[in-house]
């Protein structure tokens, strides 16, 4: 069984990317392949406000080993750089 986690994010760029619509499509993954889902993590915070709390909540999940992997609608959401890399690109969740 994989344990999943959707994060969902509001973005101020892309119009079309907002929480309400993110989410049901994650769900639908996420059922359209048996993944069962731990928890679902929703950032209001813009990522130009560097305060990505649920983020942070996240990645102490992650680190916990809560679940096995995440969802996110697009990976442009701009994850906080570790080292000149990302925590995603770097495995280090």
């Amino acid at each position: 069984m994989t344990i999943v986690t959707p994060y969902a994010r509001f973005s101020t760029k892309d119009k079309g990317q907002r929480t309400e619509n993110q989410l049901p499509e994650l769900q639908r993954f996420a059922q359209a392949y048996g993944y069962i889902i731990y928890k679902e993590y929703v950032e209001h915070e813009s990522s130009g406000t560097g305060k990505r709390s649920e983020l942070q909540v996240l990645f102490a999940a992650a680190h916990q080993r809560r679940f096995d992997s995440v969802l996110f609608w697009s990976l442009d959401c701009k994850l906080p750089l570790k080292g000149g890399q990302s925590k995603l690109e770097s495995g280090r969740l």
